[in-house]
């Protein structure tokens, strides 16, 4: 007799690829990688994690629209999930969707307003359309500070406004005048240098982790952590 198998426990083929997507992801084999991923969500094409992780691949793959579609979906079926938010604001930035990529970020701060990464992105949007005083108050909460006295600088004629239009030498900036740990740089690196901005590490807030097929550490496409505050020394 076939033995019943529980619809919501990934079975091990499904887990194999999974967890192999998510290894040649993290090693930077995008191709590779989504081709395992599609073959795990072949088996449950619903998965949240598997989505996730392709949500990833193609942000790597620069396929943005695909990206941010996922993410749509995603999030209408897990839609207090701060994180996915600030994700699909990352690609849509991408595409210079800055009205819609706010909108998401408003929304993950309103779900977790503790989030230093978004409020690290809100001030980078900001800062994209010309709003220095609220870009200063997301650097604020975001812990930057020292790119925040950069924008109050700017504002009284103190540094040249040339710095707004890439965001990038506002960081150089920050750093010269002494900034410790490269203010923000994670932030702004991400987007402006085309990095990808998913690691793989431990779990989010609402969604439990899977363990990995050989019972490791469990594993999931996050964002990489929140750049320290300005204050924290080496």
């Amino acid at each position: 007799n076939a033995v019943h198998r529980d619809a919501t426990l990934p079975n091990e083929e499904f887990l194999y690829h999974l967890y192999r997507g998510s290894e040649m992801l993290l090693d930077n084999r995008v191709h590779e990688a989504k081709d395992e991923l599609e073959r795990a969500l072949r088996l449950q094409p619903k998965d949240f994690k598997g989505q996730d992780l392709m949500a990833a691949v193609y942000y790597r793959l620069g396929r943005f629209d695909r990206c941010i579609e996922i993410y749509r979906t995603l999030i209408a079926e897990h839609p207090r999930e701060a994180t996915l938010r600030v994700n699909m604001a990352l690609a849509q930035m991408k595409l210079d969707r800055l009205p819609e990529a706010l909108d998401e970020l408003k929304a993950a701060v309103r779900l977790r307003p503790e989030d230093q990464r978004a409020h690290n992105y809100m001030g980078l949007l900001y800062v994209k359309l010309g709003e220095l005083g609220r870009a200063r108050e997301a650097f604020v909460k975001s812990g930057q500070t020292l790119v925040a006295e950069r924008l109050d600088q700017v504002e009284k004629g103190l540094l040249s406004r040339s710095v707004l239009s890439d965001p990038v030498q506002l960081v150089r900036e920050a750093r010269r005048a002494g900034d410790v740990r490269g203010v923000a740089r994670a932030a702004f690196a991400e987007l402006e240098s085309g990095d990808n901005p998913f690691s793989l590490a431990a779990g989010r807030d609402t969604v439990p982790s899977v363990p990995a097929p050989d019972g490791s550490s469990a594993w999931r496409a996050v964002e990489r952590e929140a750049p320290p505050a300005s204050g924290a020394t080496r």
